[in-house]
C-alpha cells in the first residue's frame, strides 16, 4: 500500500528483508518498523498516526485520538461533562444563523469529525446529521456539534479489534434504513456493515440520492447500497486471492421480499439497481435474510440510538471505546509532555 511517500508492505520475513534492501539502495527510508509474532519484531506501530498493535490473539487497530482531542479543545469543552450519546433527535427548530467566522469554525471542525469518523462508526451518523448544514448552519447546529464533542469527550480513543480466527468464506453485510428521517428534505439514510467473520471492514451512514414512496423501497436501495459495498470488499479479497460469497442481512421483511421478487411488482419506481440486485440473488451470488433489529449493527447507524443501543453496536463490531490513550499516539500539541497513562493502563469507559 503506498499513501504519498509512506509504503506499507505486508510479507513473508524473507520477502520483507528483501523489499527493505531493495528499498533503502533507492530511497532515503527515515523508519523502518516491522510489525509481526517475532521476538526482533515490533508490537506496536504508527501508520497514518493510527496505532496498529500485533498481540497473541489478534491484531489492534485504533483511530487517530488527536482529531477527538482537537475538536474537544476547539469546542471549549476541556471542563465540560460527557455525553454517553453523540447527539438526539432534531426538534426541526429554526436557529438563529452562524456568523462567517463561526460558519468557518464549524464546516472545520466537522469536516474533521467526517475524517474521524472512517474509524469511529460510533460518530457516522451523528457526524453525517451535522454535515447537512454545512452550507448555512445555524446556532442549533453549533450545540448539535458540541454533543459529538461531549461524546467524544467520555471516549477519545476506540480501539477495532481483529481476533485470530478461523474464516467461513462469506462477506457479511447488514443494512437499515430511517425513511424520510429529514424532516427537511424527507430524504432517507442508510447505513451499512460490511464484517468478514468477526472482523469489521467499514461501515457508513449516508443520504439516499432518491426521495423513497414508501420505508419498503428505501430499505430496497439501502440493500442495494449494501450489495455493492460487499461486492467491492469481495473483490478486494479476490485480488489477494482469496474466494468468497456474500450474505445480506436485513430487519426489513419488504426489502427481503423485493430482493427475491422478480421484476418491480407493485412498487414500479424502482429503478435499475434494485432489479441488478434481484439477479444476482436469482443467480446465487448474494444470499439475503431476515434478521433482527436488535441483531443488526446497522441500526446504530441511521438514527440517533440509546446507550445501551450503541453499546450493542460497538460490541456487535468488535470495538472498544476508552479514555486512555497510546504510548505512540500523536499529540495535537506537538512538544507537551505525555500523561502518565500507558497502552498497558487500560480503563474502559461506561464499563
Amino acid at each position: 500500500m503506498v499513501h504519498g511517500d509512506d509504503f506499507t508492505i505486508a510479507g513473508r520475513v524473507g520477502e520483507l528483508d528483501w523489499f527493505k534492501e531493495k528499498i533503502s539502495g533507492r530511497v532515503e527510508v527515515k523508519r523502518k518498523a516491522r510489525l509481526g509474532g517475532g521476538e526482533k519484531d515490533d508490537k506496536s506501530v504508527r501508520l497514518l498516526n493510527r496505532i496498529i498493535e500485533w498481540t497473541d490473539a489478534g491484531v489492534k487497530y485504533e483511530a487517530d485520538q488527536r482529531h477527538a482531542e482537537i475538536t474537544i479543545k476547539e469546542l471549549g469543552l476541556e471542563g465540560a461533562k460527557e455525553n454517553k450519546v453523540p447527539g438526539v433527535k432534531d426538534k426541526s427548530v429554526p436557529g438563529v444563523p452562524m456568523s462567517e467566522s463561526e460558519a468557518y469554525k464549524y464546516r472545520g471542525l466537522v469536516a474533521r469529525c467526517t475524517y474521524l469518523s472512517q474509524d469511529r462508526p460510533d460518530i457516522q451518523y451523528a457526524t453525517k446529521e451535522a454535515c447537512r448544514t454545512m452550507s448555512k448552519p445555524n446556532q442549533e447546529d453549533w450545540m448539535k456539534l458540541k454533543r459529538i464533542g461531549r461524546y467524544l469527550k467520555g471516549v477519545p480513543r476506540a480501539v477495532i479489534w481483529y481476533q485470530f480466527e478461523d474464516w467461513d468464506g462469506v462477506v457479511r453485510g447488514w443494512s437499515d434504513t430511517d425513511y424520510a428521517g429529514c424532516t427537511q428534505t424527507r430524504k432517507s439514510t442508510s447505513g451499512g456493515v460490511i464484517k468478514k467473520g468477526s472482523h469489521y471492514i467499514k461501515s457508513w451512514s449516508v443520504n439516499q440520492d432518491a426521495i423513497a414512496l414508501s420505508s419498503g423501497e428505501a430499505e430496497d436501495y439501502g440493500l442495494a447500497r449494501t450489495a455493492t459495498q460487499s461486492i467491492g470488499v469481495k473483490s478486494l479479497l479476490k485480488d489477494m486471492g482469496v474466494e468468497s460469497g456474500i450474505t445480506l442481512y436485513t430487519d426489513a421483511s419488504a426489502a427481503k421480499g423485493m430482493a427475491h421478487r422478480k421484476g418491480v411488482g407493485r412498487v414500479r419506481q424502482l429503478d435499475v439497481s434494485q432489479l441488478w440486485l434481484q439477479e444476482k440473488v436469482r443467480k446465487g451470488e448474494i444470499n439475503v435474510h431476515k434478521v433482527g433489529t436488535n441483531d443488526n449493527p446497522a441500526d446504530c447507524l441511521t438514527k440517533y440510538n440509546e446507550f445501551d443501543k450503541i453499546k450493542r453496536f460497538l460490541r456487535l463490531a468488535s470495538i472498544e471505546t476508552r479514555r486512555d490513550r497510546h504510548d505512540l499516539a500523536p499529540r495535537a500539541d506537538a512538544g507537551a509532555k505525555r500523561p502518565g497513562c500507558s497502552s498497558g493502563e487500560s480503563q474502559s469507559s461506561w464499563g
